[in-house]
């Protein structure tokens, strides 16, 4: 049960992005070229058979929805910071891999990050985590099931368009996929977008060019 206020359209469903209620991706400007977005309307965080996993979660672990998205963009902001080129500087376990290795989410350091701004205890923290890993893996299977391939086929197109190796676009990808982001249609803040495309050395135009492409590629 995953997904967002905004996904990505790829034929089978595929999210580069998760929102949460009351948020939506990226900025303005970026709505114009990110591949990420589609016409969901702000506060409408579910697709068919998925449930917005930041909802999800506050009500699970009674927490404020908007600490756990604002704690997720800050995760996801220090994985883009210490992962290295692929992530390989990231230590962790997705205890489900395939189709994408999401394990960087519990690294060590990560996770740190993450505690200090759900401002609840470490072995709380880890919990939640798991959860919404849980729900973006169980995502990622239903949508791989619908449509094979589709995720290597992205990195596939990426990878060739911006000429950069497919090792790390799959690692861009996975830290572009169903990302939270904050505020409402008229006032967005993404900033794992432009964080993910300044790690590739592109610019967020030429970034959002090349995965719009990949639609075409199922």
């Amino acid at each position: 049960m995953r997904l967002t206020t905004i996904t990505v359209a790829v034929t089978a469903g595929l999210a580069l992005v998760a929102g949460a209620a009351g948020c939506v991706r990226g900025t303005t400007n970026q709505a114009q070229v990110s591949p990420t977005h589609t016409t969901h309307t702000p506060g409408d965080g579910e697709t068919p058979g998925h449930h917005d996993p930041y909802k999800e979660a506050a009500e699970k672990f009674a927490l404020p929805q908007q600490r756990i998205i604002d704690a997720t963009i800050a995760a996801r902001l220090a994985m883009v910071e210490r992962g290295g080129p692929t992530g390989e500087k990231l230590t962790g376990t997705d205890p489900d891999p395939e189709p994408l290795n999401q394990g960087g989410h519990l690294d060590p350091a990560v996770l740190s990050v993450f505690t200090t701004h759900l401002q609840v205890p470490a072995d709380q923290a880890r919990t939640v985590m798991e959860f919404l890993l849980a729900e973006w893996n169980e995502y990622d299977e239903d949508a791989e099931t619908a449509n094979p391939g589709t995720y290597e086929r992205i990195v596939t197109y990426v990878a060739q368009e911006l000429q950069i190796s497919k090792e790390r676009i799959r690692w861009a990808e996975t830290l572009l996929i169903s990302r939270a982001v904050s505020g409402d249609r008229a006032n967005l803040y993404d900033p794992i977008w432009p964080a993910v495309a300044a790690s590739l050395g592109v610019t967020e135009e030429s970034m959002a060019k090349a995965f719009n492409g990949a639609k075409t590629q199922n």
